[in-house]
Order: structure tokens, then C-alpha cells, then sequence
């Protein structure tokens, strides 16, 4: 938890104010594509390249790639099946920056196939930037699976893939998909073809990994809250910013809470603005029927897992908290009022346009340091909020 004296400015805003809502589209002046972190968007995995190729796995970043930033070290290549770790030397990595696009390739084996399984490739945050130097902000993932002489690819060896085969028997320039399983340069269907075929008739590659490893799946993949800061000079602003872009239209405010752990006190009104940019903050402007500032104490702000979704409909997974203090007329926020904090009212006593350090305690817009002011700072003086633990 940070605080940020600095308020946004402009921005894509989604604003619910007491059950009603506005939509405001106006982007954020230093929001540009350059600025946004790379994104794993989609993969696709090549098993029946044409003209004797071997087979690849092509793996899609929102935002673009920087051809140099990306290395077989920067890859875990799981086969889920049997547990095991491919070895980084039995890879190959190459990018193509116009696409955004990492081609991944496996040399070490025999014909550039791997061994058959489930398997998941995973690629550390922060191993690849886009062209900009932006890093990918989170590990990230993607699932494929490999069987051997299953032509239609639905998991499972068996008649369908020996009728493939039979049609194309003794032909050549076929695929994989045509009964070309030992990806033979000539794309001749022979024996070997069948033998690969009949050494693996009746076996199949099940669909999901077992129900441990989806879960931790589900949870490595959720969206997370990365930072968390209490805006208090010209607002009171907490936000939350999140790895990655989330929808706007699923944020579940019965999810949302803000409570005041000194007193036990709940605020239930507030505003909310989204930057629906990537990352995507949520900011919450606690409403106060009748004051303009929030009570002095320890708070905390929650959003309970599952309050939001991202762009995919993939829901938080976990609770992320904010805590942060507030404390009227404490300008230098240590927490205690004083002669500093009486010092920096009188420099700016009758003046206009302050903010909060500069004695604009009631927060009114025309930033007048006055009476007001002064009393909310005598109320308060030599008074502490002491951390809570």
C-alpha cells in the first residue's frame, strides 16, 4: 500500500454514483499502446504442418513482441501426463515481431515431435517486453496435447484414424492429418505410418489434467490485484490496480467493502471510475452524506474474490485488501496533528487553490484555507491514529 498524492487525469470512466450510472469515454492522455504490458492472447499448436515441417507451438501477445527478449531459458514446457520438465536444450524459440507471435519448436526429439501428453508451456513475467520495453507483467500459460497417429485430433486412436490412414496409404505429400504420423519428409503414408498407428490403437490422451492441477490452474491464471494506493490530496481516492484489462460490466459491488477498523463503521456509499485501459484501476471515491471528508481512523477497503472479471471472464480469485489512514488535519500524514501541521495552515491561511498538505482539510474545491479549516485542525490537535497491527 502506497499513497499517491496525484490525482488522474482525463481517462476512459465508468461512473456509478448511488445505483446510477454514466459512461464517460475519453481516454487517458498518457495511455498509449506503447505503454500497455504484453499479453499472452492466444496459442495454436501446429501438428500437421505442411511440406515436411515439424510441428510448433505459436503463441500470440497482445501488444507485440521484442524479438530480443525472449530465450528457451525464459520457457517451463510441462508434459502434465507424466510430470515431466522438457529440457530447455530440447527447444527452440524464434519471434515474429510483425505478428506479436513466439514460435516455439522442439529439435531435441526425433522429427521436432514431442513425446505424447498433456502439456502445458508456461512464460515468466517479466521474460518478454514489447517493442517499447513494456515486460510482461505476469506469468502466463498456455495448454496443448500431443498423441501420435490421432489424424482428426479428437484425443483418441482408433478406426476413424486407420480409415485416414487407409485413404492416403502409399501417397505421397501428405500431413499428419492424412496418416503422415512420422512427419517424413516425402509425405510417403507406409508402414511406419501404421505401425505408429497400430502401437497406439485404442489409446487416448484424457482432456483434463487431474482435479488438483486444474485448480491450481484456475488460480495461477485469476487476475490479481498488483498495487493498491489511498489518494488524499485533492480527492479520496482508493484504487486498485490489476495485472491485466478487466470488464467493467462484471464488477459486483456487493463485493466491494470499506470499513473503518477503530470504529467498526462501514461506508456503503461511493463512487466508482474505471481506467479500462490494460492494466485496468478501479478507484472508489467514498461518498459521506454531509461531510466531505471520511471520519479519522484505520481503514480498510476490500474486494472480495470473484468482484470483477477479466476480458476473458476469468474472475479474481482471491481477496485484495487496501488499508491506509485518514486523519483531519494532519498535512505532513505522520499520523499525529501538531505545530508542523499548524505551521502549514497559518503559510497558507486566505489563500486559494490548496490541497490537502497545504491546510485544505474540508477538501472544498476552491482549495481556501480558512476557519474551517482551523477548526478541524484544533479539534484534532496533539491528537494521534496509531497503526493498527
Amino acid at each position: 500500500m502506497t499513497e499517491n498524492p496525484q490525482g488522474l487525469s482525463g481517462g476512459i470512466n465508468m461512473l456509478f454514483a448511488n445505483g446510477g450510472s454514466e459512461f464517460h469515454e475519453t481516454r487517458w492522455a498518457d495511455e498509449t499502446l506503447a505503454r500497455s504490458a504484453p499479453q499472452l492472447e492466444f496459442s495454436n499448436y501446429i501438428f500437421s504442418p505442411a511440406g515436411g515441417a515439424a510441428t510448433s507451438l505459436q503463441v500470440t501477445f497482445r501488444y507485440g513482441l521484442d524479438p530480443a527478449t525472449l530465450g528457451t531459458n525464459d520457457l517451463v514446457l510441462t508434459n502434465l501426463t507424466t510430470g515431466q520438465t522438457i529440457p530447455t536444450s530440447n527447444l527452440a524459440a524464434t519471434i515474429d515481431a510483425t505478428l506479436g507471435r513466439a514460435i516455439i519448436a522442439f529439435p531435441g526429439y526425433p522429427a521436432g515431435a514431442l513425446p505424447d501428453g498433456n502439456y502445458r508451456l508456461t512464460v515468466a513475467a517479466g521474460s518478454v517486453t514489447n517493442p517499447a520495453g513494456v515486460p510482461l507483467m505476469r506469468e502466463s500459460s498456455c495448454d496443448f496435447f500431443v498423441l501420435t497417429a490421432d489424424a482428426n485430433r479428437d484425443r483418441t486412436v482408433n478406426t476413424t484414424d486407420f480409415n485416414i490412414l487407409a485413404g492416403n496409404f502409399g501417397l505421397s505429400g501428405r500431413t499428419f492429418a492424412q496418416g503422415n504420423f512420422d512427419y517424413s519428409a516425402d509425405g510417403v503414408v507406409s508402414t511406419t505410418d501404421f505401425n505408429l498407428l497400430a502401437s497406439r490403437f485404442g489409446q487416448s490422451v484424457p482432456s483434463e489434467a487431474p482435479a488438483g492441477a486444474r485448480a491450481a490452474a484456475v488460480v495461477a491464471s485469476a487476475p490479481v490485484v498488483v498495487s493498491t494506493s489511498y489518494e488524499f490530496e485533492t480527492n479520496r481516492y482508493i484504487r486498485f490496480t490489476f495485472d491485466r484489462q478487466m470488464d467493467p460490466r462484471t464488477f459486483d459491488s456487493t463485493k466491494f467493502s470499506l470499513v473503518n477498523r477503530n470504529t467498526g463503521q462501514t461506508v456503503t456509499l461511493f463512487n466508482r471510475l474505471v481506467n479500462i485501459g490494460s492494466p485496468t484501476t478501479l478507484t472508489f471515491e467514498p461518498v459521506i452524506i454531509g461531510s466531505s471528508y471520511l471520519p479519522d481512523g484505520n481503514w480498510r477497503a476490500t474486494l472480495a474474490a470473484g468482484a470483477i472479471k477479466d476480458m476473458t471472464g476469468v474472475p479474481t480469485a482471491t481477496d485484495a485488501t487496501a488499508d491506509f489512514f485518514t486523519l483531519a488535519g494532519d498535512a505532513n500524514r505522520d499520523r499525529i496533528v501538531n505545530t508542523t501541521d499548524f505551521n502549514v495552515l497559518a503559510a497558507h491561511f486566505g489563500t486559494s487553490g490548496n490541497t490537502f498538505s497545504q491546510g485544505n482539510f474540508d477538501y472544498i474545491i476552491d482549495g481556501v484555507v480558512d476557519t474551517s479549516d482551523f477548526n478541524l485542525l484544533a479539534s484534532r490537535f496533539g491528537k494521534p491514529v496509531l497503526p493498527l497491527p
